[in-house]
């Protein structure tokens, strides 16, 4: 056998070889991990962001917001644990009423939060209630989140009234935000009705790093 056959057998050999190990389940398999690596998440690697600019009218607009839906997934990750759930969160003028379901050992968790009072619902029933809506939220989530800032961070915008350092992209988009001692980054963004808002934001402290994907917004108000 000369070289030309040795390597064109080779050749053969590793051909057939790669069949055997490429079998037709194998490649259904393949996709079928590929899909739900796009689910987990949402195919944010085939997402194309609004190419529009972003100004300060636009930006002033987003502050004007008195009512607002986000549902999502959020995750949530401090020095003693980490856990994931599925988020609606329900705002208005007076209140905010979320829904987070997965965590907790039991599956849910209603929470009406108003500036001087939380009330959380779980999913055995176990109602708690207390005039320090911190306090209360630290014992639910097992980390302490700033919930008056989040409210305007979710929105793409910095807390109203407090110092903050904020970096935007060439086209106007906020990108990046620091305020009370927390890092708040936005990679993605995505087009509600002409209003440009944030898909993914990546909060993180001293202690936590908290991670919100929004998959579905609904603005009004």
């Amino acid at each position: 056998m000369n070289h030309a056959q040795f390597v064109g057998w080779q050749l053969g050999w590793k051909s057939k070889s790669l069949i055997k190990i490429v079998h037709p389940n194998s490649l259904r398999c393949l996709g079928c991990y590929f899909c739900l690596f796009c689910l987990l998440e949402s195919c944010s690697l085939f997402r194309v962001e609004p190419a529009r600019t972003i100004n300060p009218e636009d930006r002033a607009a987003l502050y004007r917001i008195n009512m607002w839906t986000l549902r999502g997934r959020i995750a949530i990750k401090s020095n003693d644990e980490s856990w994931q759930a599925g988020i609606t969160w329900r705002r208005n003028r007076q209140q905010d009423r979320l829904s987070i379901s997965g965590p907790f050992g039991r599956g849910a968790a209603r929470i009406i939060l108003s500036q001087n009072y939380i009330r959380i619902t779980r999913a055995d029933g176990a109602v708690e209630e207390s005039d320090d809506p911190d306090e209360l939220l630290y014992a639910l989530l097992g980390v302490s989140i700033p919930i008056d800032a989040l409210r305007y961070w979710v929105l793409g915008v910095s807390y109203p009234g407090l110092d903050a350092d904020v970096s935007y992209d060439s086209l106007g988009w906020l990108r990046a935000l620091k305020q009370l001692g927390w890092a708040v980054d936005y990679p993605e963004y995505q087009d509600v009705e002409g209003m440009i808002l944030p898909r993914k934001l990546k909060v993180s402290g001293v202690d936590a790093k908290l991670t919100l994907v929004v998959d579905e917004w609904d603005v009004g108000g």
